[in-house]
């Protein structure tokens, strides 16, 4: 699954500081809501942007935030795209997937 994984950060680039807040919000949501399994996915979410941020090499990043890592993995090899399938869906609608970059 690694290779995916490698694949998939390819495809994504670097995460902004804007994508990074984005993900700390969505922490913030899960812990107001007191939503223990959320509040562990949207964490690993965090490690997951920071590590790619600051450059931290893939397998790195691969063992520190494993759960975000494999869900990204999971979805290149399932559709070869690492968004979550919604959020391909809407976005290959108006042409601005980040896989459909590679496509051409």
């Amino acid at each position: 699954m690694y290779h995916y994984y490698k694949l998939a950060t390819k495809i994504m680039g670097r995460p902004t500081i804007k994508d990074l807040m984005d993900e700390i919000d969505e922490l913030k949501e899960a812990i107001s809501r007191r939503d223990i399994k959320n509040i562990g996915e949207e964490a690993n979410d965090v490690i997951h942007s920071l590590a790619r941020k600051i450059r931290l090499p893939n397998i790195v990043v691969w063992k520190i935030a494993n759960q975000t890592a494999m869900k990204h993995a999971t979805r290149m090899k399932k559709y070869n795209c690492p968004r979550s399938l919604r959020n391909h869906l809407r976005a290959i609608t108006v042409g601005r997937c980040c896989c459909e970059t590679t496509k051409k």
